[in-house]
C-alpha cells in the first residue's frame, strides 16, 4: 500500500514560509494609551520582595565562616578546645526527633 501526498517537511516549510510572509498584527493589548503601553502587568507581594532580599543577601553570605574556622583550628592545635559531650548527645537526639516528626 502506498501513501501519497504526505510530506510532513515539505508541509511545515511552507507554513512557516507563509508565517514569515505575513506582517505580524498588533495586538490591542500593546497599543499605546496616553503615553503607557497597557496590557497585563505584574505585583509582587510584599512576601515576594522580603524573599528576594533575603536570597540577594544570602548570595553575599560566605559559604563557610573562615574566622570560626581558623579560630577552632587554633583551640584544637593548642588543645584548648573543649566538647560538651552531654550537650551534643542532647543536639543529636533533639535532631533525631525533629527528622521523625517533620
Amino acid at each position: 500500500m502506498k501513501i501519497s501526498h504526505l510530506h510532513p517537511q515539505k508541509d511545515a516549510m511552507s507554513v512557516n514560509q507563509a508565517k514569515a510572509a505575513d506582517p505580524p498584527e498588533k495586538s490591542p493589548a500593546r497599543e499605546k494609551t496616553d503615553g503607557r503601553l497597557s496590557g497585563d502587568t505584574v505585583e509582587l507581594s510584599s512576601r515576594s520582595r522580603e524573599m528576594q532580599k533575603v536570597q540577594e543577601v544570602l548570595q553575599r553570605t560566605p559559604d563557610v565562616r573562615t574566622e570560626k574556622v581558623d579560630s577552632l583550628k587554633r583551640l584544637i592545635q593548642e588543645g584548648k578546645y573543649q566538647i560538651d559531650n552531654e550537650g551534643l548527645a542532647e543536639k543529636m537526639i533533639q535532631d533525631s526527633v525533629l527528622n521523625l516528626i517533620l
